[in-house]
């Protein structure tokens, strides 16, 4: 089995979704950076988007690696609502009391 390796968390969490119809909404780092939860939003039918959590991992080589996910379900919410004001973080959210921090350059 091969590992597919990424450049950024982001690719890494939408390894294996539809390009054209799948979105970053946030992402966020635990301290230290190795890890990070990024949260994306897919287009879905009636209009709207399936909201999909993901953590992902540091490579040795500083690549980025998926490691899990899990669905949010379903919102009505516009793409920039969701950017502006993301849903609460669930997947491993403060799971050892250290908050996620987000990137400087946050969506």
């Amino acid at each position: 089995m091969t590992m597919d390796w990424y450049p950024i968390p982001e690719e890494a969490a939408n390894h294996d979704m539809p390009a054209g119809i799948t979105h970053v909404i946030a992402t966020r780092y635990k301290p230290g950076g190795e890890v990070a939860y990024v949260l994306l939003a897919i287009e879905a039918n009636p209009p709207g988007f399936y909201l999909d959590e993901n953590v992902v991992e540091r490579a040795e080589d500083g690549s980025w690696m998926p490691s899990s996910s899990v669905g949010g379900g379903f919102t009505g919410r516009p793409l920039a609502d969701l950017r502006a004001d993301p849903p609460p973080q669930g997947l491993y959210d403060s799971f050892d009391g250290t908050p996620w921090m987000s990137p400087p350059n946050s969506l």
